[in-house]
């Protein structure tokens, strides 16, 4: 007979023996200790997401915006790290052009209100 038991942070019912919850929620062993360095939070086979976290799914922790969405399913969540570490410079200089082109039309558009 399955025993389940309240996550800790958003309450759902997960297993007794849950080391995760979908909401984010990590069993504080396998967390490990890092200082606030604004990284997604998102941890796979003692590696990291590289990417700024940006969105916070429930209190505390911060994800990329992939991670964010994918919280719930393993596989895709370890399917964007790996893309992550392959492709961080391009991911970063897209989201570094997404914002200069986003100043340039809201500068450009100033004098059109």
């Amino acid at each position: 007979m399955n025993q389940y038991e309240s996550c800790p942070e958003c309450n759902s019912s997960i297993s007794i023996n849950a080391k995760r919850c979908s909401c984010g929620w990590i069993l504080e062993k396998l967390q490990e200790t890092h200082r606030a360095d604004h990284r997604c939070a998102f941890f796979f086979a003692k590696r990291r997401c590289p990417l700024p976290g940006t969105v916070c799914p429930s209190r505390g922790a911060w994800y990329c915006r992939n991670h964010s969405k994918a919280l719930d399913n393993l596989k895709q969540c370890e399917a964007i790290l790996i893309h992550a570490e392959k492709h961080f410079d391009d991911i970063m200089k897209e989201n570094i052009n997404w914002r200069k082109k986003l100043f340039e039309e809201k500068k450009s558009n100033k004098g059109n209100i």
